[in-house]
């Protein structure tokens, strides 16, 4: 990333340099609401030249990877970060908690660390299934799991 373009909670877009995003693994100055509702419209990125083949061969590694370990139906990504010990989707299938439901939403059959939306899910059921690993984990395991997407407006 060379540059991004944002807008505020003033209204005014402006652009950062990368330097200024504070780009970290997993991370930057936008995590954790800390710009105050901040957007990031767009990004300059800056290519590097390489053999189309053998891009599209890595291209395909990247995909088959993803989908024997992800579920393909609609979700977040990966919902809970890594614990010290253990992999979130781990504690959670542990837990037995893997393909239980609220309403629309369903912790995946395939990685336990994904909500899926099964067509109805509303933000309620995805909170209440987050609600419900993350207590049941900690009541199990005694392990504290943290977010690892961003909750975004108001949640209940």
């Amino acid at each position: 990333v060379r540059s991004v373009t944002i807008l505020p909670a003033d209204g005014q877009t402006t652009r950062w340099d990368a330097q200024a995003c504070g780009f970290t693994y997993r991370g930057s100055r936008f995590k954790g609401g800390r710009l105050g509702g901040t957007v990031i419209l767009g990004a300059e990125l800056q290519l590097h030249h390489a053999d189309a083949s053998a891009l599209e061969q890595m291209a395909r590694g990247f995909m088959a990877k993803r989908d024997a370990g992800q579920p393909w139906e609609p979700s977040a990504g990966s919902v809970f970060k890594r614990t010290a010990d253990h992999p979130a989707g781990w504690l959670i299938e542990q837990a037995g908690l893997k393909g239980h439901r609220v309403g629309g939403a369903q912790i995946s059959t395939q990685h336990a660390n994904f909500i899926v939306n099964n067509g109805n899910a509303t933000a309620g059921d995805v909170l209440a299934l987050i609600n419900l690993a993350r207590d049941t984990v900690k009541r199990t395991f005694a392990v504290d799991m943290e977010l690892e997407i961003e909750m975004v407006g108001i949640w209940q």
